[in-house]
């Protein structure tokens, strides 16, 4: 499958393409206490790792997300999006997986497929960390909402804004 950035110069308004590409756009948070940032880092846990991860084993191939931007080491988010493209079987698949629409519902595979991406986004990348306790585990990273976009949707130029908050500790806790 051609990388994301080179379907965005061919993609229509269109959401599909030919060959049934399908682009989702999944808006989560994180904890980033435990991470080395957001960028995908040689020898380092990031979150686009974390989320590369999990989504290569759903779909048993390489995938590569494109995200809204990057963060620091230990810098937590709300609000990051990033897509991923799916195939017209990955789609179909995840729409059976899905299970049947709520009272008498017709949702097309599209709407079917991203709820099944984010019930299973829902939170995971669960870690002991540096939190002082081996035994604590949370899921560190969690879907907040997800749906199929255009194909020239694109995470990090398709935004309208981007807030930043910065907490400064001053003294002692």
């Amino acid at each position: 499958m051609p990388h994301q950035r080179d379907r965005n110069a061919r993609a229509s308004a269109s959401s599909t393409i030919e060959d049934g590409t399908q682009r989702f756009a999944i808006r989560f948070s994180f904890d980033g206490t435990t991470y080395q940032g957001f960028q995908s880092q040689p020898y380092q846990n990031t979150i686009q790792d974390q989320l590369e991860h999990r989504l290569r084993g759903l779909l048993k191939r390489h995938v590569r997300i494109i995200a809204w931007g990057r963060t620091d080491t230990g810098v937590h988010a709300q609000g990051a999006v990033v897509t991923v493209d799916l195939t017209k079987d990955e789609v179909e698949r995840f729409a059976k997986m899905a299970g049947k629409d709520y009272l008498g519902e017709t949702n097309s595979n599209e709407i079917k497929a991203a709820r099944f991406l984010f019930s299973v986004l829902k939170e995971f990348a669960c870690n002991t960390g540096f939190t002082g306790n081996p035994q604590v585990r949370y899921g560190s990273i969690s879907s907040k909402a997800v749906v199929a976009v255009p194909l020239d949707f694109d995470a990090r130029y398709s935004a309208l804004w981007k807030r930043y908050v910065y907490y400064i500790c001053s003294g002692s806790f």
